[in-house]
C-alpha cells in the first residue's frame, strides 16, 4: 500500500525550504503558510492535550479584528509534558496570546510558534523560535536531564530518551539526519514529486524506518525469550529483532524485518523488507531493496546511549548514508501509552 503512494504523489513539497516546527510528525507546510504569521490574544475555551498534536482553542482574534474561534495546534503532549509545561499551565478561561502560522484552508487556525501563557511565561515550540513578548520561556528543554555519574546500570535493557545536550540552540531541533544525501536522478525526481496531500502517511498516525528512530521522546529495550524488543512510545511502536535467527523469512513491514547480534556491549542490528516509501519526511524515496545496519551502543556508565545507522540503497543513494544520534538514560522516565489521534476535518 505505501509503496504505491510514493508513486502516486502530485504535491511539489515546501517542507525542505520552510521553517521546522519541532519533531512535528508532518511538515506543517501542509496544512499551514509558512509565509502569513498570525497572532491572536483572547480567552482559552478548550484544551486536548494529545498525540501527534496539542490542540487549544481561543475565542479571541487579532488585533483590530473581529473575535471568532481560533484552532492553536500545537506539538504532541508526549513531548509538551517533558518540557516544564503542564496540564494546568492551560486552562479553561484564561486570558492568552498565541502566534504562528496561519492555516491554508481553516484561516482562524494556527500553527503555533509562540504562546503566552496566563501567568506570564511564554512557550515557545522550539529553541530556533525566537521570544515574543518576554524572556521569561518555558517549553523548550527537557524538564530533567543525565545525572553527572553513573546511573547504575550500565546495559541497554533501559528507557532511553531524547539527549536534550546534543540539540542545536538555533535552526531544525532534528538528532537524526543530515544536512544533505547524496541522491540519485531517480530520488532527486521523486522529491521534487513529494506528496504533501492526505495520502501522506505521516499525517495519518503511521510511520517507519528510519524515521521512526527520530523520535524525541521514550523507547526501552526489553527481553523477549531470546529475542529483543525495543518499544517506542511514538505510535506505540514495536520492533521486533530477532537474535541469530537469520534464516527466519522476512516479513515485510514498516518498521521491516530485524535480526540481531552482539558484539560485545553492542547491539547489531540488520532490518531489510521495509515496506515504507519514504526516507525521511522531505520527500526522498525508499525502495524494496534498502537495507539498514544499526549499532547501539550503551556508554560504560549507563548515562547514553550511542546510535548508528547505516542505509543502503543504490536506487536512492550513490553511496551508503550514515545517520547518528545520542539517547539519554533520564531518571524516572518510561515508556507512555500514545493513543494516536488525528482529525484534518479541522484544519
Amino acid at each position: 500500500m505505501f509503496r504505491s503512494l510514493a508513486r502516486v504523489c502530485v504535491y511539489v513539497s515546501l517542507s525542505s525550504a520552510l521553517p521546522y516546527f519541532a519533531f512535528a510528525h508532518h511538515a506543517a507546510s501542509i496544512h499551514y503558510d509558512m509565509t502569513d504569521v498570525a497572532e491572536i490574544a483572547g480567552r482559552v475555551t478548550g484544551v486536548e492535550w494529545a498525540n501527534p498534536h496539542t490542540v487549544i482553542t481561543v475565542e479571541g482574534g487579532e488585533a483590530g479584528g473581529p473575535v471568532a474561534e481560533w484552532r492553536i495546534e500545537a506539538a504532541a503532549a508526549a513531548m509538551i509534558l517533558r518540557t516544564g509545561v503542564e496540564r494546568d499551565s492551560v486552562s479553561v478561561g484564561d486570558s492568552v496570546r498565541a502566534a504562528g502560522y496561519r492555516g491554508r484552508r481553516n484561516t482562524n487556525a494556527i500553527f503555533m510558534q509562540n504562546f503566552l501563557l496566563a501567568d506570564g511565561r511564554e512557550w515557545r515550540s522550539s529553541r530556533a523560535i525566537e521570544p515574543r513578548w518576554t524572556e521569561n520561556l518555558v517549553g523548550t528543554s527537557w524538564t530533567n536531564s543525565p545525572s553527572g555519574e553513573s546511573n547504575g546500570d550500565p546495559g541497554i535493557f533501559k528507557v532511553w530518551s531524547l539527549d536534550d545536550s546534543t540539540l542545536p540552540d538555533t535552526g531544525p531541533p532534528r538528532p537524526l539526519w543530515n544536512d544533505g544525501y547524496p541522491l540519485t536522478e531517480f530520488a532527486k525526481e521523486m522529491q521534487l514529486t513529494w506528496g504533501n496531500g492526505a495520502e501522506n502517511p505521516y499525517v495519518n498516525c503511521a510511520n517507519g524506518m528510519p524515521a521512526i528512530m527520530d523520535t524525541p521522546i521514550p523507547m526501552e529495550f526489553v527481553r523477549a525469550g531470546d529475542n529483543v524488543v525495543l518499544h517506542i512510545e511514538e505510535l506505540d511502536a514495536r520492533r521486533v529483532i530477532y537474535m541469530g535467527d537469520s534464516n527466519r523469512s522476512p516479513t515485510p513491514g514498516p518498521y521491516g524485518h530485524s535480526t540481531g547480534r552482539w558484539e560485545g556491549e553492542s547491539l547489531v542490528v540488520r532490518t531489510v523488507a521495509i515496506d515504507w516509501p519514504w526516507f525521511d519526511q522531505d520527500g526522498i524515496p525508499l525502495t524494496e531493496n534498502a537495507e539498514i545496519s544499526e549499532r547501539f551502543t550503551p556508554s560504560p556508565d549507563g548515562r547514553f546511549l550511542s546510535y548508528v545507522a547505516t542505509v543502503v540503497d543504490e536506487a536512492v543513494f550513490t553511496e551508503p548514508v550514515v545517520l547518528d544520534r545520542r539517547f539519554a538514560d533520564l531518571p524516572g522516565e518510561e515508556v507512555q501509552a500514545y493513543e494516536c489521534q488525528w482529525d484534518e476535518s479541522t484544519l
